[in-house]
C-alpha cells in the first residue's frame, strides 16, 4: 500500500533562513520516491519577486558540452534527454517576501496521491518552455531527478542579455555534473569543479533541507544575480538530510511594546513559537547604530517567549527580528521589523488652576511642570469661554521646570475650558486634555438637591441647577410637563411646568423636550413641593424667565465646525493624533459609557478603534475626514463608547485599548496614539 504523507503546515512551509542571501534560494529537495519528488524555493528577501524571467534546469550534459548558460545563443543549452528539463516560470508569476513555493516534479494528481495535497506548481503542467514552440519539459513519467548524482540550477535571463545570472545552484551525489564557466566568454570565474561541494542523497521517507544561509559562499565577483559565486557554497555544510515529516519552528504574534518608544522607555519583545520537535533557541536579533546583538528570549510558559531590554538611552531606528531553532537544526525567523526610538516629546507632569472654584471677580492663576529631553521652546495656556474662540496665552518660565500664567477676571457666568500645551525644539508636543471650570455668580444662592429632598425647603422659592436628563408629558392626564434635573451628586428633582403658565411644546424652547437628553444644564427658579402620589420633589416653574440654560454640552455655537454628532471641533495646531479617554474604568453592565476626546492634524482621515489586550479588533467608533486640525469631545452617552463590540455584545472585563489613527491625505503621513481603558464588573 502506498504511504501518504500529510504535510499540512510542513510540506508547504519550509525553513526560513537565519542569514540574508538577498535572493531566491532552494530550500528543500525530495529525490525519492519518484512520485513524490519536489523542489521548494524560498524568497528570503523583503520584497515581492516577479519570476517571469526565472528559469530552472537539471539538463547539464558534461560529455556533449551542453549547459544552461548557452541559452542566450539558443544552441547547446540543454541535454535534450526526456528525463531532463529547462523551463521558464509562468508569465506574471510572483513570490511574496519570505514566502515559499513547492514545485512538484510530476503532475498534480501524482503529487496529491503521494502527499494528500497539491503543490503550488508542477514542472509538467505549470511552466513555459525555454523557447516558445520547443519542448524542453521532461517527457519521462518518473526518474526525472536522478537519485544518484545530478545538478539543479535556478537562473535568471531577461531574454536580451548575452549572459544569464545564477540564482541558486545545487549538486548532489558527486560533482560529476558540476558547471564551471570560468573560461566562457562574458562570465566571471566559477569555483573549479574539483573544489565544488555537493550534498548527499537520501532514501524514501527523507528529504534534503537547507538549514542555514549560504554559509561561506563567495559574496562578490561571481556570476550570481547578487554578485555571489553560487558554485562556491559549501552544500555539505548548509544542507542536511531530515525526516520527510520534519518541519521548521513557527513564529507568530510577535510584537514590541511600546510601539512608539522614546528615550527612557524599556522595550519588551514577545512572540509565540511552536515546533513539532524541541526548540533549542529563541533569539532576538537587533541592529542599532550599526551594531548587531543576539539575545536569548525567555520562555514565559507554554509557547510564549519574551525579552525586555534595558531603557533606551539614544534615539534612532532599531531593526529587529526573532529567530527560532529546533533540535533538527531547522530555523525560522520573522522579517526585519523597524521601531523608531524618539527623543521624547515634552512631558507635562502637572497642571493646576487657582482658585479651584472661581467667582466673577477672581483672577485665574495657572501653573504647570514641564520636563523634556530636548529644549522646551514654548508652554502655552489654551483657553475657551462658553464655546467661543480658543485663545493662547504664553506661560512664563519661573525656574525648575515650572511655568505660570494668569487670566483677568471673567465677568460672566459660564464654562471655561483650558489645557496646557508644550513644544520643544524638535517640534514635538505634549498637551493635557481639556479641563472644564465653572465660573459662578456669588450673588446667586443655589440650593443643593439633597437639601430639597430632605424637606427643608417645602413651600419656599428656591434656585436649583442641574443637568436635564429626562422629560415626561403628563398633560395627557391633565397634569403638567415634567422635566427631570440631576445634580453632580446624582440627586434628582422635577421641574413642573403647567401649560396655562408656559406652553413649552409650542414655544421656542420646545427643543428641550426632544432626546437625546443630558445636553443642557438648567437653572430653575420656583416653589419646592412634595408630590406624595409619585413620591417626588418638584420645583414649580411658571415661565421661561425662571428657566435658564446655563450650559450646553455639544456645540452651542451655530457657526462653529461640528462633526456628525454635533460635537464642537475646537480649532488649533495639532502635529499628531492623540486620544484621551476618561474615566479609564467603566462598568457597561450598569449602563455606564466612556467619554473621550481626540485631536488630529489638518486634512486627515481620522479612525478611532477599540482593541483588546491581544490586539484583536473590538469595534470602530469614528471614521471621518477633517480638513482642519482640531479636537473633538465625545461626552454624551450616545456619542461615547458603551463597552460593546461591533456585534453589539458587552465585552468581557479586562484591559482594552482605544487607538486613533490620523492620515494626512496630502503627505501620506500617519500618526497614531493609544490609551488604555479598563472594563470592570460589579460584584
Amino acid at each position: 500500500m502506498k504511504k501518504l504523507y500529510y504535510f499540512t503546515g510542513v510540506l508547504l512551509t519550509v525553513a526560513l533562513l537565519s542569514g540574508s542571501p538577498n535572493h531566491l534560494v532552494f530550500s528543500e529537495l525530495v529525490l525519492q520516491p519518484n512520485e513524490g519528488s519536489y523542489i521548494a524555493i524560498q524568497n528570503s528577501t523583503t520584497a515581492v519577486v516577479d519570476m517571469s524571467n526565472y528559469y530552472i534546469t537539471d539538463a547539464t550534459d558534461v560529455t556533449a558540452g551542453k549547459y544552461y548558460y548557452n541559452l542566450p545563443d539558443s544552441a547547446d543549452y540543454w541535454s535534450g534527454s526526456p528525463f531532463d528539463f529547462i523551463l521558464r516560470f509562468p508569465d506574471g508569476y510572483s513570490l511574496a517576501a519570505n514566502a515559499t513555493i513547492v514545485i512538484g516534479v510530476s503532475d498534480s494528481a501524482t503529487f496529491s496521491g503521494e502527499y494528500g495535497s497539491n503543490p503550488d506548481l508542477t514542472l509538467k503542467q505549470s511552466f513555459r518552455q525555454a523557447y516558445p514552440d520547443l519542448a524542453t519539459a521532461p517527457l519521462a513519467p518518473f526518474n526525472i531527478l536522478d537519485t544518484g548524482a545530478e545538478t539543479l540550477i535556478l537562473f535568471y535571463w531577461d531574454g536580451i542579455a548575452t549572459t544569464v545570472q545564477d540564482v541558486d545552484y545545487l549538486l548532489w551525489g558527486s560533482n560529476s555534473h558540476a558547471v564551471d564557466k570560468s573560461s566562457v566568454s562574458g562570465y566571471a570565474p566559477d569555483t573549479p569543479v574539483a573544489s565544488q561541494s555537493f550534498m548527499p542523497v537520501h532514501v524514501s521517507g527523507e528529504k534534503l533541507v537547507r538549514t542555514s544561509d549560504e554559509g561561506i559562499e563567495t559574496a562578490s565577483g561571481g556570476n550570481g544575480i547578487t554578485g555571489h559565486d553560487e558554485t562556491s557554497e559549501d552544500l555539505a555544510a548548509t544542507w542536511q538530510i531530515l525526516s520527510l515529516t520534519s518541519s521548521k519552528p513557527n513564529i507568530v504574534s510577535f510584537a514590541v511594546t511600546p510601539d512608539e518608544p522614546v528615550v527612557g522607555d524599556q522595550l519588551s519583545f514577545s512572540a509565540v513559537v511552536t515546533d513539532d520537535g524541541i526548540l533549542t533557541a529563541v533569539e532576538l536579533i537587533q541592529v542599532f547604530g550599526g551594531n548587531t546583538e543576539v539575545t536569548a528570549m525567555t520562555s514565559t510558559g507554554g509557547d510564549n517567549y519574551s525579552l525586555t531590554l534595558p531603557m533606551a538611552e539614544t534615539a534612532g531606528g532599531l531593526q529587529w527580528k526573532i529567530r527560532a531553532t529546533d533540535d533538527a537544526g531547522l530555523k525560522d525567523s520573522t522579517a526585519w521589523q523597524l521601531v523608531t526610538i524618539g527623543s521624547g516629546a515634552p512631558e507635562i507632569l502637572s497642571a493646576t488652576i487657582s482658585p479651584a472654584n472661581p467667582e466673577l471677580d477672581n483672577i485665574l492663576f495657572f501653573t504647570a511642570v514641564v520636563t523634556d529631553n530636548n529644549t522646551v521652546t514654548a508652554v502655552e495656556l489654551l483657553h475657551q469661554f462658553e464655546g467661543g474662540t480658543v485663545q493662547s496665552t504664553t506661560m512664563d518660565n519661573i525656574g525648575d521646570n515650572n511655568y505660570s500664567a494668569s487670566l483677568d477676571p471673567i465677568n460672566a457666568e459660564g464654562t471655561l475650558k483650558w489645557k496646557i500645551r508644550a513644544t520643544d525644539d524638535e517640534g514635538l508636543q505634549d498637551s493635557t486634555s481639556w479641563k472644564t471650570l465653572n465660573i459662578t455668580d456669588p450673588s446667586i444662592s443655589l440650593i443643593p438637591f439633597k437639601d430639597i429632598l430632605a424637606g427643608g425647603y417645602e413651600g419656599k422659592t428656591v434656585v436649583v441647577q442641574g443637568l436635564l436628563v429626562d422629560y415626561f408629558d403628563i398633560t395627557v392626564y391633565n397634569g403638567p410637563h415634567s422635566l427631570t434635573l440631576e445634580d453632580n451628586e446624582g440627586y434628582r428633582v422635577e421641574c413642573t411646568v403647567w401649560p396655562s403658565d408656559w406652553d413649552i411644546p409650542n414655544s421656542p424652547q420646545a427643543f428641550l423636550l426632544q432626546p437625546p437628553f443630558e445636553k443642557y444644564v438648567i437653572r430653575a427658579t420656583g416653589v419646592a413641593s412634595y408630590y406624595a402620589k409619585n413620591a417626588v420633589w418638584q420645583i414649580g416653574v411658571t415661565s421661561f424667565d425662571d428657566f435658564d440654560i446655563v450650559k450646553i454640552y455639544g456645540c452651542p455655537d451655530p457657526n462653529a465646525q461640528t462633526n456628525e454628532y454635533g460635537d464642537c471641533i475646537y480649532p488649533g495646531e495639532y502635529a499628531k493624533a492623540s486620544i484621551n479617554p476618561a474615566p479609564y474604568v467603566m462598568i457597561p453592565t450598569m449602563g455606564e459609557h466612556l467619554d473621550y476626546e481626540f485631536s488630529f492634524p489638518a486634512n486627515s482621515r481620522v479612525i478611532v478603534r477599540v482593541f483588546d489586550i491581544s490586539g484583536r479588533f473590538v469595534t470602530s467608533l469614528v471614521d471621518e475626514y477633517y480638513d482642519e486640525a482640531g479636537e473633538v469631545q465625545r461626552t454624551e452617552s450616545w456619542a461615547g463608547w458603551d463597552g460593546r463590540d461591533h456585534l453589539g455584545q458587552i465585552v468581557p472585563p479586562g484591559t482594552y485599548f482605544m487607538h486613533i489613527e490620523a492620515t494626512d491625505f496630502q503627505s501620506g503621513k500617519t500618526t497614531t496614539d493609544t490609551a488604555p481603558v479598563v472594563i470592570g464588573v460589579k460584584f
